[in-house]
């Protein structure tokens, strides 16, 4: 009798310590309360207010750096009747490479750009009908009153004419002058492209820094003709799309009259950038329902209902987990 009513008291504490101390508690999604203090990156991610402030700011920043690099490939050009102080202050202000002017305006501009890292870039050889001779000498006379660079513009009817014997020596006598001097050459973009190619690759050959054209459609193939250190050159850029196209084409220089136009449109999309706010509503975690007594005793009713064989192997299994008594004295 004793060892029965071990048993039974070791079965009860056993069916006791199976039951749930505590009462789970319904969990909700924390989410859902903070919802108007986050917003959402151009990659997913969300962010508190306060991050996404800072990271704004990190792209904004990112993105200036981006248009300062452009701005600094590019090169200022007179447009008719503007006046030179403005244009020099303007590059330097915007930090430009270069300022292409006509020798007429070398000398007054040279006293704007005195003391800035802003090139003089003279353009000799008047439409290009002038003899070589007098190329020459403009390239002298140039080098001599400040101009880091040299635009000489090739003679049309020795290209309509197919004389690249003549070109070849006229370019080989120019970069004999400049020295040290940037040589540029410009060819209209009137002509057709295998003429635009093969006097790019000849002025390659002949030790020139960068051939210059205007822009047209498809004027950045021009840049797979370019070899030994020569670069592209692309005047007459007019609006920011292209000048965006041409900056992504690698292009060495670009020439532009509106500068001030595409550095405020520019400098207007970065101070765009924005992140939007996430929903307002944010789906909550589904809920865990409470055990209330009445569950309690549905289990245990189900049990019961169960047949009579079930319930065996469940008091079998508790008693094989269970110390023999004879141990159990023993303790």
């Amino acid at each position: 009798m004793e060892k029965q009513t071990e048993q039974k008291e070791i079965l009860t504490n056993a069916n006791s310590s199976l039951k749930p101390a505590t009462q789970p508690v319904a969990i909700t999604s924390p989410a859902a309360t903070h919802t108007k203090n986050l917003a959402t990156t151009d990659k997913g991610v969300i962010l508190s207010r306060k991050d996404a402030e800072e990271y704004r700011a990190y792209k904004r920043q990112k993105k200036v750096e981006e248009i300062m690099r452009a701005i600094a490939r590019s090169e200022a050009m007179l447009s008719q009747g503007e006046d030179v102080q403005r244009v020099c202050e303007r590059a330097v202000r915007l930090k430009q490479a270069a300022v292409k002017l006509p020798p007429t305006k070398l000398l007054y501009a040279r006293t704007y750009l005195t003391g800035s890292n802003v090139k003089l870039d003279c353009i000799i050889g008047g439409d290009g009908e002038t003899l070589s001779k007098m190329k020459a000498y403009e390239a002298k006379w140039a080098i001599k009153r400040g101009a880091k660079e040299i635009t000489v513009m090739l003679t049309p009817s020795l290209l309509s004419e197919c004389r690249y014997g003549e070109i070849r020596k006229e370019l080989k006598r120019l970069k004999r002058i400049a020295k040290r001097a940037v040589l540029k050459v410009w060819v209209d973009k009137k002509y057709a492209y295998p003429t635009l190619s093969r006097v790019a690759r000849l002025s390659c050959e002949m030790g020139v820094q960068y051939f210059c054209v205007p822009y047209f459609e498809g004027c950045e193939k021009l840049r797979l003709d370019m070899m030994c250190g020569c670069k592209l050159e692309i005047s007459e850029v007019e609006n920011i799309a292209d000048f965006k196209k041409m900056t992504g084409a690698g292009m060495g220089r670009i020439v532009t009259k509106h500068i001030h136009d595409v550095y405020s449109e520019w400098m207007q999309e970065a101070e765009k950038i924005r992140f939007p706010s996430v929903p307002t509503e944010v789906p909550a975690l589904p809920a865990i329902p409470p055990t209330t007594p009445s569950a309690l005793s549905s289990n245990t009713s189900q049990d019961a209902d169960k047949p009579k064989e079930v319930v065996d192997n469940k008091s079998k299994a508790i008693t094989a987990q269970t110390p023999p008594t004879s141990d159990l004295k023993f303790l």
